[in-house]
């Protein structure tokens, strides 16, 4: 399939070939500040592999989305990363229409029960440092067969750093020696 953008990395198409081929959810980790901007190219990838427009994505956050879901605010958030040239036009444009046009259904990971029994084609998961293993498995298995889940690991500059993550629910764990 030739369909595919040339920037995208060839293994990437494939882990998402495979996943729609054999009916299997794909799990895709996205590094870096600016990975939330990858996000339309990999739902237009999914789309076309899977030949229809995807249904319904769940967004999972735990307080803040990086981006409002707010369209007003959303706005004037993406237009001040483009004046301080932290984005192009070009991906300013392609990350509004995004979010403008898909029905995306944002939740926080402490809401996660409301969403046993719903199915989506993608889920996307924010701050990966505050979920919990019970709201990872919880969201996951919202996910379709032949869908994708993306983990947005924003703090990360490469996946060696996650190694050293400390996450929200090891804070419970500790005792004081």
């Amino acid at each position: 399939m030739n369909t595919v953008p040339k920037l995208v990395a060839p293994e990437l198409r494939q882990v998402l070939e495979n996943g729609v081929k054999n009916k299997h959810r794909s799990f895709i980790i996205m590094v870096g500040s600016k990975c939330i901007f990858q996000v339309p190219t990999i739902y237009n990838i999914l789309s076309k592999l899977r030949k229809d427009p995807l249904n319904e994505i769940l967004w999972c956050y735990k307080k803040d989305l990086q981006l409002s879901s707010n369209q007003e605010k959303q706005n004037r958030q993406i237009q001040k990363l483009k004046e301080k040239g932290l984005i192009m036009d070009e991906t300013a444009n392609q990350i509004h229409v995004f979010l403008q046009s898909r029905k995306i259904r944002y939740c926080k990971y402490k809401d996660t029960s409301s969403i046993l029994g719903k199915t989506y084609d993608m889920l996307i998961l924010q701050n990966f440092e505050d979920i919990t293993p019970n709201n990872f498995a919880r969201t996951i298995e919202t996910v379709s067969g032949g869908g994708t889940i993306l983990l947005l690991l924003e703090s990360m500059q490469n996946l060696k750093d996650l190694y050293s993550v400390s996450m929200s629910f090891h804070k419970g764990m500790r005792t004081d020696n």
